[in-house]
């Protein structure tokens, strides 16, 4: 899906009984609600719903951004996926259901498996389905590592590596500062640019910008709490164009 423009009322309130639902967003962000709890799905994270769980949109708005969207049902009964057996069937439905929280962050191991699965659909090959099947099951098994691997680095702080720790808090001591250009911050951690770019994003969730102005915004949210300060005066003190 690619949506350049907000679509309002297209996002309406659905429980999908027996199907889970899963979305990767490349770019942009989509917002979702489960309960009574909103979630911001940004680029580079992954949202999926349980079979009959109700959820809708925030505001029941399409927003705009570009992201891989796939709903599936397992084999009713004893039956197992296609190319697998039962027993490894019952594993991953198994560990599936066990997905605790519906948002966490994606790999770029998920994102290439949906791009690959949608390749072997659109081009199909002499050997279809296979292909297409055991990218499916892959694409399921890397969501559940995808899951496990955040679980763990919400509860170990040894998780983030030394390199992204010491960038991170140093961003943290100069919120108030223009942003260096991004190479200069990867020589900080010691790496190349491009590496420190996915390492990044895969141990913190966020792109460098995306975390300056994440930890800019929670720290608005602290000062406004306890000084008395107008919002313009506090958006210019921390490094934001315009109070909007």
């Amino acid at each position: 899906m690619h949506i350049l423009e907000a679509i309002p009322n297209s996002l309406q309130p659905d429980a999908h009984p027996g199907e889970y639902e899963i979305h990767y967003v490349i770019d942009g962000d989509l917002g979702f609600w489960v309960g009574d709890r909103n979630y911001d799905v940004r680029a580079g994270m992954t949202f999926v719903t349980q079979p009959g769980t109700l959820h809708g949109g925030v505001g029941a708005t399409l927003r705009p951004a570009e992201w891989y969207w796939l709903r599936f049902r397992f084999p009713s009964g004893d039956n197992a996926l296609p190319e697998l057996s039962l027993k490894s069937t019952r594993k991953l439905k198994r560990e599936l259901a066990a997905l605790t929280t519906p948002l966490f962050t994606g790999s770029t191991h998920l994102r290439n498996a949906f791009a690959r699965l949608i390749e072997e659909h659109r081009h199909p090959a002499s050997d279809a389905p296979l292909m297409p099947r055991l990218l499916f099951h892959q694409l399921l098994l890397t969501i559940i590592r995808d899951y496990n691997r955040s679980q763990i680095a919400q509860t170990d702080p040894e998780f983030v590596s030394a390199p992204i720790q010491r960038v991170m808090h140093w961003i943290q001591q100069h919120l108030t500062e223009p942003l260096p250009r991004i190479d200069e911050i990867a020589e900080m951690a010691g790496l190349s640019e491009s590496h420190f770019r996915r390492r990044f994003h895969e141990e913190t969730g966020f792109s460098p910008i995306e975390y300056v102005t994440h930890q800019r915004i929670q720290r608005a949210k602290i000062l406004l709490k306890t000084d008395s300060v107008s919002i313009t005066t506090l958006a210019f003190n921390l490094g934001f164009q315009s109070s909007a």
